[in-house]
């Protein structure tokens, strides 16, 4: 329920901003973020998708996820 209570407060103060959209990255383990964004309307954005080196000979790959938040 943490996960989905702080993304859920993320979209809030997304909105409150005036944003269009949030973003959101997750390893590929990861699966039950992955699930949860998926459950929460968010779609897989490949295109934005990259490794990246955490520590000298480490990379992890980065899924990217995606919400369009509704206008005012």
């Amino acid at each position: 329920g943490v996960g989905e209570a702080l993304t859920r407060q993320v979209i809030a103060i997304a909105t409150e901003r005036g944003s269009h959209r949030v973003f959101m990255n997750s390893s590929a383990q990861m699966t039950g973020a992955h699930a949860l964004y998926s459950k929460m309307g968010f779609r897989r954005l490949p295109e934005r998708e990259r490794s990246i080196e955490v520590e000298p000979g480490h990379w992890i790959e980065l899924l990217a996820f995606a919400l369009d938040l509704p206008q005012a």
